[in-house]
């Protein structure tokens, strides 16, 4: 069986266009389905289990201050690689940086084990190519309006849509990260790259307590646990922040800004603005709107690191903003 990040259409590579015909948009092949459906699979379950017996084993013997340190530190990298970049910088191209900040954020966000970085980022913009219409992978908008069609979607927008019987096409949707070698690297190292997140905290664990127990424990905690966290933070975004909240900014689909998840998923939540502007870099638009990727790429400009950041004008906000 092919690994996970040799899954990628076969398909050239094409000119990159706003919005891909439908045509372009998916590849049904059965061997591409079934090796992507597997590893959604271990996705799921595997962190959900480790997390389960996380919690018995926290009211059988309690848990430690290393092994709580060692899930936020991992937490926040893991989430900062995520949002700063696979989101902002690789999948919207928000800032440019220097390709150090790339190669780390792009390790930080494959930790996650939710994608490979080309399969994450081809998703996330077919995903905006269609938002919450046909086409959309994963919308929890397209299932009905009654109670139950409302469920369906929720379920498929946050979990069910990994199991769909296609891929989304890296040539259609990727064609610049297909041409970079370091991201082609780690999309193709993906399970290794996994692993490294995983041996991490395990090997501090182990150095810290000078056991196999706590290095054990550490790898439960800050491996697994914060995987199953991580995970559902992020997709609680592509189906809660499509359904509760409040809408600020027209953006001609259903995302919504919801400060507890923004708090959570590193400033994710603020989801109504991001649609409404897919290319700012920083998505608090108030001084009270916590924006944690924000904050790191404000630290990356004044370090040099990065620079060119997108950022939103008040015309800009106005314009589209639904109440004023």
């Amino acid at each position: 069986m092919s690994t996970y990040s040799e899954t990628a259409p076969a398909a050239a590579v094409q000119q990159e266009d706003a919005t891909p015909p439908r045509s372009r948009a998916v590849v049904y092949d059965r061997r591409l389905v079934g090796t992507k459906n597997f590893y959604a699979g271990l996705t799921v379950t595997v962190p959900t289990l480790f997390t389960a017996y996380a919690v018995f084993l926290a009211f059988r013997e309690g848990v430690s201050g290393l092994d709580i340190a060692m899930c936020l530190v991992m937490y926040l990298l893991t989430l900062m690689g995520i949002t700063v970049g696979f989101h902002r910088l690789l999948a919207h191209r928000s800032f440019v940086a220097d390709r150090w900040v790339k190669i780390v954020f792009a390790v930080f966000g494959t930790w996650a084990a939710q994608a490979p970085v080309i399969h994450w980022v081809a998703n996330h913009r077919r995903h905006h190519a269609t938002s919450d219409q046909p086409g959309d992978p994963h919308s929890p908008h397209l299932s009905g309006s009654t109670l139950s069609g409302r469920i369906k979607g929720l379920w498929h927008a946050h979990i069910g849509s990994m199991f769909a019987p296609e891929v989304t096409n890296y040539a259609t949707f990727g064609p610049d990260l297909l041409r970079d070698p370091d991201i082609r690297w780690l999309n193709n190292n993906y399970l290794w790259v996994v692993l490294s997140g995983l041996a991490l905290p395990a090997a501090i664990g182990g150095l810290v307590t000078q056991s196999w127990w706590g290095a054990w424990t550490a790898l439960v905690w800050g491996g697994f646990v914060r995987m199953f966290v991580v995970h559902h933070a992020i997709w609680a975004i592509t189906s809660i922040a499509h359904t509760v909240g409040r809408r600020v900014y027209e953006s001609g689909d259903h995302a919504r800004n919801f400060a507890l998840l923004a708090l959570v998923t590193g400033g994710e939540g603020w989801h109504s603005t991001h649609h409404a502007f897919p290319r700012t870099a920083i998505f608090s638009t108030a001084p009270w709107q916590i924006d944690i990727g924000g904050i790191f790429i404000w630290a990356l400009e004044k370090m040099g690191a990065a620079r060119e950041v997108n950022r939103l004008t008040p015309e800009q906000m106005r314009a589209k903003a639904l109440y004023r």
